[in-house]
């Protein structure tokens, strides 16, 4: 795959912009830096959500997805589109109105939770049972 400078250029800031981020500083003119709207790539960030909430589960992806992005190179930068879609979803949520609007996303039933964006840049988010309790 060619890289332009432009590219190059917005790969560079993303990362120093996560460095920071995982070692907890705080980052100014976020929305100034990283924009879906310079670069988009269609990702989708899976929450396995049995035996806790939604809110933990995307915090723990969070983490996960940090983790990695520091131990491997990652060309296409994927890991970024999914760090910059799920820590949107983390800042903007409402946790509380979530979990207590759907029995899915409170972490007592097991339950998939697919995090994307559509094409305006929004966060869309799919709910499934991924088990049943009960008799057939």
């Amino acid at each position: 795959m060619f890289y332009t400078d432009s590219d190059m250029r917005f790969y560079s800031r993303q990362r120093n912009i996560f460095q920071n981020m995982y070692l907890g500083k705080k980052v100014k003119n976020i929305k100034k830096t990283i924009s879906w709207k310079e670069k988009v790539m269609p990702v989708k960030i899976n929450l396995n959500l049995g035996g806790h909430c939604i809110e933990t589960e995307a915090k723990k992806k969070l983490k996960d997805l940090m983790d990695e992005y520091f131990s491997m190179d990652d060309p296409e930068g994927e890991i970024d589109f999914k760090i910059d879609l799920l820590r949107e979803f983390i800042e903007k949520s409402d946790f509380r109105k979530l979990r207590t609007g759907d029995i899915r996303l409170d972490g007592e039933k097991e339950a998939l939770v697919v995090l994307s964006r559509d094409r305006g840049g929004k966060i869309k988010m799919e709910l499934k049972f991924l088990s049943c309790s009960g008799s057939r």
